[in-house]
């Protein structure tokens, strides 16, 4: 009998979960992760996403108008980076700040100059980030440290649905001390919790059962979609992944694309230089409808991931904003996680009954860091597919 080869499309906005999906499929089916040398590979990724949240929240602190309780923590740090990296940091800051029109620029925003002057800031500060070739140094530690436990910073975290700061910001930030520890070796959490965005398209193949799997990631941001129609052909199923934990946050994708500027978007940015403001969730939302009216996938079986539970639980019962702030048909005073859950999950459902009555679409709530509840789900999916398969009396070459 010939080996059957399924390919199963990953698709979703970013940072919902998919190539964090694709790394516990390395873990549960190929081992992954369980050499030193093969965690090591990360340590400067998951530096990365430390040197992002340090520079996302201060430019936040800025244009949020929140002050630090103490300044010379955050100046030390910028002396230090500037330091390390042979890079004027400091001076850029300097600039930033004194410069009395863009500091009033939001009631200016025709200039231009102002514009192109704010750009340039920030391709200063992704500089930074992209020097990071191997790890940072161990004594930045105590600078790290002083300004995390800054009571202006952490008011400035409890607003991170305002701008856009990673979701394993705080998972990396209090875990400092080993992770800025010259003797560190990532561990596979840490590892499922780095954020690194996908560009352009990634396979990823295994075996079970004498079944190849062929999972096809793609990026998610809107300047990637492009790319999606050259994964479309001979597709077994959809796997449809969307954060839970959005409901309460906006993104500003730009035109001129770098991953700090597009973390740290506010109003002083003009209109030419940003798309409009969209919640997330319900760009998720109207690309899931887009992708299962479309005709490539009339006769394609769709999976629908409602990821990030966790932090979705944890913004229901104890975060500062309501579901129902940010989708008004949504009504419950006791901070029901399911009941909020389900909404989710039946709003996605109703934009469009007749298309979803055409298709089976199957329905799972999941957690991509916990590798036992994705390997639970997985097999589900499997199981699903094979039967499928069966039944329809398709062979698949």
């Amino acid at each position: 009998m010939a080996r059957r080869n399924l390919k199963l499309l990953l698709l979703g906005t970013g940072e919902s979960g998919k190539s964090t999906f694709i790394r516990q499929m390395r873990i549960i089916h190929e081992h992954g992760y369980e050499t030193i040398a093969e965690r090591m590979e990360y340590v400067s990724k998951i530096h990365q996403n430390l040197l992002t949240t340090i520079l996302t929240i201060d430019h936040a602190m800025q244009l949020l108008n929140i002050t630090y309780e103490d300044p010379e923590n955050v100046n030390d740090l910028k002396k230090s980076l500037s330091s390390t990296y042979n890079y004027n940091y400091v001076e850029t800051w300097r600039q930033w700040l004194d410069n009395t029109k863009i500091r009033n620029c939001s009631e200016n925003n025709n200039d231009d100059n102002n514009a192109a002057h704010r750009l340039q800031s920030l391709r200063s500060y992704q500089l930074i980030i992209q020097m990071i070739q191997n790890r940072l140094p161990s004594d930045l530690y105590d600078l790290f440290y002083r300004f995390w436990i800054d009571t202006g910073v952490r008011r400035c975290v409890q607003k991170r649905n305002e701008y856009d700061l990673l979701d394993s910001s705080t998972y990396y930030m209090e875990r400092l001390n080993e992770i800025l520890n010259d003797s560190y070796v990532p561990s596979v959490q840490d590892i499922l919790h780095v954020r690194i965005p996908t560009n352009g398209i990634n396979e990823y193949n295994f075996e079970i059962d004498s079944v190849n799997f062929m999972l096809v990631d793609v990026g998610g941001q809107r300047t990637e979609r492009r790319k999606w129609i050259h994964c479309f052909e001979s597709v077994t199923t959809i796997i449809y992944i969307v954060a839970l934990s959005e409901f309460d946050q906006i993104f500003w994708e730009p035109n001129v694309v770098t991953d700090f500027a597009w973390r740290t978007h506010h109003r002083y940015m003009n209109d030419t230089d940003w798309q409009k403001p969209v919640n997330k969730l319900a760009e998720s939302k109207a690309l899931f409808k887009t992708i299962i009216t479309s005709r490539w996938f009339r006769d394609t079986s769709i999976v629908l991931f409602l990821n990030k539970y966790d932090l979705f639980e944890e913004k229901i019962l104890h975060g500062q904003n309501r579901l129902e702030d940010f989708f008004p048909d949504y009504n419950d005073e006791d901070n029901n996680v399911e009941m909020a859950a389900d909404f989710i999950l039946r709003m996605f459902f109703e934009q469009d009954p007749e298309q979803f009555r055409r298709h089976v679409v199957y329905t799972h709530f999941t957690c991509a860091t916990d590798t036992g509840n994705i390997k639970i789900v997985f097999q589900a999916v499997k199981d699903t597919i094979m039967e499928q398969l069966l039944s329809k009396e398709i062979q698949i070459f």
